[in-house]
């Protein structure tokens, strides 16, 4: 298997865009892409920066009104479907799994609930939260960029784009 790199937010953007990250929950590049979706669910407003603000919930009617700049949105879902969260990365001593329970929005809940795993504590919670697909999907990642960080969020029902998979790939980085 080819080994990858993703370097920057846009890198990892581009690649969410073009489906090569695995599941997701639907987004849009723009205001005008939102509102011509169709899309009537809450989204959150996410910024292109890393480490930047965050709006969630938030309407449709509201979001194609934002003043802000350098934005893209995602739809939404119930924060009750959240089981597990966190990053994982391969590293040379195997799986390391920075997560969290809360059903809070990630980077809340990895500040007020932090919990780490490594090696097979890792993987049975991977094995235990996601789906057989998603699991799949995220060896897959794991395999694909070395290294990297990939951002997910397990949920108690299949949730986005691909079916059968119960855990959503938000980034996959080395930047």
């Amino acid at each position: 298997m080819n080994q990858m790199q993703i370097n920057s937010k846009k890198e990892n953007m581009d690649a969410l865009n073009n489906m090569l990250l695995g599941n997701q929950i639907p987004s849009w590049k723009s205001k005008d892409e939102l509102a011509k979706s169709g899309y009537c669910r809450d989204v959150a407003i996410r910024s292109l920066n890393p480490g930047g603000q965050l709006e969630y919930p938030v309407a449709v009617k509201d979001a194609v009104l934002s003043s802000r700049e350098g934005i893209y949105f995602t739809g939404s879902f119930p924060d009750s479907y959240r089981t597990i969260q966190g990053e994982l990365q391969q590293t040379e001593f195997g799986i390391y799994m920075f997560y969290s329970y809360s059903q809070k929005v990630m980077r809340v809940a990895l500040q007020d609930d932090p919990n780490h795993a490594t090696g097979i504590t890792a993987l049975s919670l991977m094995k235990q939260f996601m789906s057989p697909a998603s699991f799949d999907d995220i060896q897959d990642l794991l395999d694909l960029y070395p290294g990297h960080v990939i951002e997910f969020t397990c949920c108690s029902r299949d949730v986005g784009d691909c079916r059968g998979r119960n855990t959503l790939i938000w980034e996959v980085r080395n930047y």
